[in-house]
């Protein structure tokens, strides 16, 4: 039972109090957030952080599940909702009251309304002594609710409606992180050791790279070894070349010319070629034959007429 509900009822008279404490305690505990996703926060797995009663009636589930502010003023599903004590229905502040997220809605903190009932009206609630679902009405309609607005309210919905220690559950549930943690740092060392393998691999690839670049660079530089002495470029290579062919032909032609001078006899006639119109060049076809040599009884008509010209 609430520890607020049971004070309240055992230090009030009032009957409607006593019976308004009935309805304080959840009809069953919960292990796990998901049990209710009315009365507690999704973002763990266990039952730690119940819902405000502000996110209770103004925040909507991702399901559409419905919710209501029960008499025990802790967040529970629609269906243990009663028409029959909605606030709208009983007045008396001593009656127990539910408060459906449907068609009601919470008040900020700030409303002048709810900020005065906190200093005075909800004092007592917190105490034990009025009824925890003591409520006003701030502005357009809205609601604050007494027990909602106590200081122990979140330790008391977590004592009153989460079981301390599931059997199985608490095991489960530290078995699941654990196999969790063990199962990312074997991922994280398969990793690690695929990036090394990888690396080393790497590593061995440039080494022979580097390896048969050298090699190459060796067997290029010994085939093209630097000729020792004066190398000549093409043209001038040529040009030489028919310098020293035409030298040649030249040294050729001179020692024939000296060879058939040297054969010819000291004493050969001159012969004269007179030039004008009376004579005309004969044809190429026509073979000039050799004179006949002088006669060693008679001189030659050249001869002779040289002779009587001196």
């Amino acid at each position: 039972m609430c520890p607020l509900a049971a004070n309240s009822s055992s230090t009030s008279a009032s009957a409607d109090v006593a019976a308004s404490s009935n309805l304080t305690k959840p009809a069953t505990k919960s292990a796990y957030a998901a049990d209710d996703e009315c009365m507690w926060y999704q973002n763990s797995t266990l039952c730690e952080t119940p819902r405000s009663c502000y996110d209770c009636l103004n925040t909507a589930l991702y399901s559409g599940q419905k919710c209501t502010i029960t008499p025990g003023g802790y967040c529970a599903k629609i269906n243990q909702y009663d028409y029959t004590l909605d606030y709208r229905r009983v007045y008396l502040d001593s009656a127990a009251h539910y408060f459906p997220s449907t068609n009601t809605t919470y008040c900020e903190h700030d409303d002048a309304t709810c900020t005065k009932c906190r200093a005075d009206k909800f004092v007592a609630a917190y105490s034990g002594q009025a009824n925890l679902s003591a409520y006003c009405i701030g502005e357009n309609d809205c609601v604050c609710v007494a027990f909602c607005e106590s200081p122990n309210w979140e330790s008391t919905v977590v004592e009153e409606a989460c079981e301390a220690t599931p059997t199985r559950g608490i095991n489960s549930a530290s078995s699941i992180p654990s196999i969790g943690i063990a199962a990312i740092i074997m991922v994280g060392i398969l990793l690690a050791m695929s990036a090394i393998l990888q690396l080393v691999n790497m590593f061995r690839a440039r080494r022979r790279e580097v390896r048969w670049h050298n090699m190459l660079a060796q067997s290029i530089s010994v085939r093209r070894q630097p000729t020792t002495g004066l190398a000549l470029e093409l043209s001038a290579w040529k040009e030489m070349r028919n310098s020293l062919i035409a030298d040649e032909r030249n040294v050729g032609k001179k020692d024939v010319l000296a060879h058939r001078f040297a054969d010819a006899p000291d004493d050969a006639p001159m012969v004269t070629v007179e030039e004008g119109d009376g004579y005309r060049p004969m044809s190429p076809s026509v073979p000039v034959l050799p004179a006949p040599p002088p006669s060693p009884a008679r001189p030659s008509p050249v001869a002779m007429a040289s002779r009587t010209s001196n």
